[in-house]
C-alpha cells in the first residue's frame, strides 16, 4: 500500500496483538474463539485434567481415562439411554447394569485384575466416597496413589479391563 502513517515508520508489517511475539497462530485464534467469543462454561469440569495427559502411557490409554472422566465412555446403559437397542447386561458376568463403575470396579473380572496387581486396597475405599461421579473418582485416584509407577499401572489395567 505504501501509504506512510508516520515519518518514523518506513515499512508496514502485520501484527497479531494477542501473541507475545506478535505472530498469528492457529492455536491463539482457537483459544480466542473457544474461550473469549463462545460461552462454553457448561462444558468445563473441574479436576486434575493435566494429570491424565502427564501420564507416561500410550496415548490411547490417556484418551480412555479422559473419556471416562468426561463421562463419554459408551457403556451399555448409556447406549440404551441414547436409543441404541442393545443388551444392558455385562458381557463378562451378566450383571443387569453395565455402567462405568461396573465395568472397571464392580465386575468380578475387574476386581480380580485389581487384586492381582495389589492395588485393590487403594481403590476400594475411594469407591465408597465417589460412587456416582467418574471424574471425581479418577482424579482422586490419580492424585492419591502412592507412586507414579502405580498410577501408570492403574491406567494400563483400566485399558485392559
Amino acid at each position: 500500500m505504501n501509504t506512510p502513517l508516520f515519518q518514523q515508520v518506513n515499512t508496514d508489517t502485520l501484527v497479531w496483538k494477542l501473541e507475545k511475539n506478535y505472530s498469528y497462530s492457529i492455536r491463539c485464534s482457537h483459544v480466542l474463539c473457544i474461550e473469549d467469543i463462545v460461552d462454553n462454561d457448561h462444558l468445563r469440569k473441574l479436576g486434575y485434567w493435566s494429570g491424565i495427559w502427564k501420564l507416561k502411557v500410550p496415548l490411547k490409554v490417556n484418551n480412555l481415562v479422559w473419556r471416562i472422566c468426561r463421562d463419554w465412555f459408551p457403556t451399555r446403559v448409556k447406549l440404551n439411554k441414547r436409543g441404541i437397542n442393545c443388551l444392558k447386561e455385562c458381557v463378562t458376568c451378566n450383571d443387569p447394569h453395565e455402567d462405568i463403575y461396573h465395568i472397571f470396579f464392580h465386575c468380578g473380572t475387574a476386581i480380580d485384575a485389581w487384586r492381582t496387581t495389589n492395588i485393590w486396597h487403594e481403590i476400594e475405599p475411594l469407591l465408597h466416597q465417589f460412587d456416582n461421579a467418574p471424574a471425581f473418582f479418577f482424579f482422586n485416584l490419580l492424585e492419591q496413589v502412592s507412586a507414579a509407577a502405580q498410577t501408570k499401572l492403574i491406567t494400563i489395567i483400566l485399558w485392559s479391563t
